[in-house]
């Protein structure tokens, strides 16, 4: 494992076990952080699907805005509650979180091969079904139209 991959991998892994305990704040919240990591990284595709993953989970986050993560990214909304995490959930209290719930960043990485396809794993997907994923999301603008035309009146859908 890439030293530089561990931040992203006990985010990931933190998102996982919120999931599981059915903690949607705090899954949304470790799936930003891992985001901006994966970013940060040039996983372009793990930044994409946490997003969409945050998205599926609170329709109305602040990600919806924008049309990738790297979109929002360049936020200053966004670069501020990313401050805000960072301090609330620094690398050492995020490794006392995965200890006190007794889960091992490196213990499943050897049957991958790359840090990338072990980030998929960790969010329940191959890295190909991952990137196919990511390739049919609906963009932004997509959304928007599909929206307004749920708030078509009866008058004009009849046209």
């Amino acid at each position: 494992m890439n030293a530089d991959s561990e931040p992203l991998l006990i985010f990931l892994h933190l998102a996982w076990a919120a999931g599981r305990r059915r903690r949607p704040l705090d899954r949304c919240r470790m799936l930003l952080l891992a985001a901006d990591e994966a970013l940060h990284l040039g996983m372009l595709d793990i930044a994409e699907y946490c997003r969409l993953e945050m998205l599926r989970i609170s329709p109305g986050h602040l990600v919806s805005r924008f049309q990738s993560f790297a979109e929002a990214r360049r936020s200053e909304d966004l670069e501020s509650l990313l401050r805000q995490l960072r301090r609330r959930y620094a690398r050492e209290r995020a490794e006392q979180m995965l200890d006190r719930l007794g889960l091992d960043v490196a213990g499943g990485r050897g049957s991958y091969e790359s840090d990338e396809e072990y980030a998929a794993g960790i969010l329940g997907e191959s890295l190909e079904s991952l990137k196919a994923a990511v390739s049919r999301s609906p963009s932004r603008d997509d959304r928007h139209r599909q929206g307004d035309q749920g708030n078509r009146t009866r008058d004009d859908q009849e046209d």
